[in-house]
This record gives structure tokens, C-alpha cells and sequence, in this order.
């Protein structure tokens, strides 16, 4: 299975800490999420200049976040983008790992 080398994730409205803070269930799986992540020697990031610095194409890189346009736009780029509505999950790491893999394999 192909994996990206870099994921990166968009903090602007602090909702992972917000939602950690409050309780929230879905982000009691962010640990396991950069676990995971980390295991797998996959590079973490957080959103402000995606490419600079990294070395890396836009091809190489999923992008999580939970505002729309957000994820519009960095689509444009070549970014795998993954909406987040409701916090990060194990799940949508896992959807947004197979999706990146189908791509990588030729199936847009």
C-alpha cells in the first residue's frame, strides 16, 4: 500500500484542542491518530506553508482539515484533502490513507 510522506493538518480554529478540552469523543483518537502516523514514519505537519521547506510534491501530501474551502483550494494544488466536520478520527485517517494508496496505484 502506498503511503504519503507527509500529512498535514490545519489547527486554525484550535478545534482539536477546543474539542479535547471539552470532552468531545472523536478527538480522544487524536493520540492514536499521530501514533499511527508515527509508527507508519510518516512526517507531520501543521498547516501554514505546505510545500516550503519540505522538499516534497503536493502529490506526496494528504491534507486534513474542517473548513471546505480550505479543502477546495489545496485540492487545486494536488493534495489529497480530507474534510474533518466533526474532529479527527482513526477512521478518516484510514479513509484518507486508502484513498491516497487508490490514487498512487493509478485509480483517480
Amino acid at each position: 500500500m502506498a503511503k504519503p510522506k507527509l500529512v498535514v493538518f490545519d489547527l486554525g480554529r484550535a478545534r482539536w484542542r477546543t474539542a479535547r478540552a471539552a470532552g468531545c469523543a472523536c478527538n480522544r483518537e487524536v493520540g492514536a491518530v499521530m501514533e499511527r502516523l508515527r509508527q507508519d514514519g510518516i512526517l507531520i505537519a501543521v498547516a501554514s506553508r505546505l510545500k516550503d521547506g519540505t522538499g516534497l510534491q503536493y502529490n506526496q501530501m494528504i491534507f486534513f482539515d474542517d473548513e471546505e474551502r480550505n479543502i477546495l483550494e489545496v485540492g487545486k494544488l494536488g493534495v489529497l484533502s480530507v474534510l474533518v466536520p466533526r474532529g479527527m478520527t482513526v477512521k478518516l485517517l484510514d479513509d484518507g490513507l486508502a484513498e491516497f494508496s487508490r490514487r498512487a496505484a493509478g485509480g483517480r
